[in-house]
């Protein structure tokens, strides 16, 4: 009954906001902000958004489906609650809409004169989309049927990407009709650039970020010791309690880690974040990226830091119907790798330099236009919108 309930409310406040907008003036110099569903203050679109304070021709809210966040956020920033009428006022006045993974970050029903920004998260590693040979399009049956209905913009008006070469992967991958793209350094990569690390205590500090499997559940990742638990655990806690090295643990916001959270209580030494923070709040202090399939490499190689590679079920990821790669990986990721955790932990503390990439190559793919920062991408905003010069 109350997943009945839920359903109603979140349907309610999708259409409400779409509707409102008949019946309210269009405003251009009014931005809305979102990112993964709605649910994170995080990614492209949160640095994007933090870039808007020298702003002052545009009015620029955050908007947010999650309570906690709300809370957290209401004294320091723009932020408006989803599951209100003031802020479907503003989904119904706002012109311009900036997400991170699709236009339910804020609203899924969008009218077709609203401009629809996608920044993007992430240069997948992992085919995605069309690449995958998968069926396009959303899998909500309440979404096509409306859509028969009702004009909804259903692809973005401007697509961020970081280079030419994921340019071409992203309009194979998503096919879209009339999709431009803005070719500029992702707002998380030019804010890690330029911010200065914090001060560690003395303590060297790992970061784990594994990303997540398509179709498997909590136990394929404890099997596989992809995140370590029982005398794994205690054998990484004692190494690294020699070393005074604290290693975060950060999963992808897909994987829910519910048995290590209750595990790690016990252990000084390696700790949990949860998986909706942003990772870009930790990547900046890690000494050591410590990574399997997940594109966060591409974002730390600005930094020019050690990474290390940990990829147990490399033979089972790269199968074409786990999606496949666009890269051969192992002659691809700038950095060792390995299948078991006492390797990774020995490489953590080794200094053998590693050659076997081309660190400009993945540079040219990951930020080839470094000098194009927020800035930039704001201006390509509004040029889109008719701003003058």
């Amino acid at each position: 009954m109350r997943f009945i309930k839920v359903k109603i409310t979140s349907l309610t406040y999708n259409l409400l906001g779409y509707f409102l907008s008949y019946f309210c003036k269009k405003d251009d110099k009014l931005w809305l902000f979102g990112s993964r569903d709605g649910h994170s203050y995080a990614d492209n679109s949160k640095y994007l958004f933090e870039a808007m304070e020298v702003e002052n021709t545009v009015n620029y809210f955050w908007v947010t489906k999650n309570k906690n966040v709300y809370h957290d956020l209401k004294d320091l920033i723009n932020i408006e609650y989803f599951y209100s009428f003031k802020c479907q006022v503003l989904i119904a006045k706002a012109g311009v809409f900036i997400t991170t993974h699709g236009i339910n970050d804020i609203s899924p029903y969008m009218r077709k004169n609203k401009l629809h920004v996608c920044l993007w998260h992430g240069l997948p590693l992992k085919k995605i989309g069309a690449n995958t040979g998968a069926s396009r399009g959303k899998n909500s049956v309440i979404y096509n049927l409306l859509s028969l209905f009702l004009f909804f913009k259903k692809e973005p008006d401007l697509f961020l990407s970081p280079s030419e070469f994921y340019k071409r992967i992203f309009k194979e991958a998503f096919v879209y009709k009339s999709c431009e793209f803005i070719l500029a350094q992702y707002p998380r990569v030019s804010k890690l650039s330029r911010k200065e690390p914090s001060a560690s205590n003395g303590k060297r500090i790992l970061l784990y970020a594994p990303t997540f499997r398509d179709d498997v559940d909590e136990s394929y990742y404890y099997l596989n010791q992809i995140i370590p638990h029982g005398e794994t655990l205690k054998f990484v806690n004692e190494k690294l309690k020699k070393e005074n090295t604290l290693m975060l643990i950060k999963p992808h916001p897909y994987i829910k880690l519910n048995k290590l959270e209750k595990e790690l209580y016990k252990y000084e030494h390696v700790k949990y974040v949860n998986a909706s923070e942003d990772v870009f709040d930790y990547l900046e202090n890690a000494d050591v990226l410590i990574t399997d399939y997940s594109s966060i490499f591409f974002d730390y190689i600005i930094l020019d830091r050690k990474m290390i590679f940990f990829a147990p079920d490399l033979e089972w990821y790269k199968r074409q119907e786990n999606r496949g790669m666009y890269f051969d990986y192992e002659q691809f990721v700038p950095g060792n790798i390995f299948r078991d955790w006492a390797s990774v932990i020995e490489d953590c503390f080794c200094e053998r330099v590693t050659t076997n990439f081309d660190k400009e190559k993945i540079r040219s793919i990951a930020c080839q236009y470094p000098d194009r920062n927020e800035e930039y991408i704001i201006q390509e905003i509004k040029s889109k919108l008719g701003y003058p010069n």
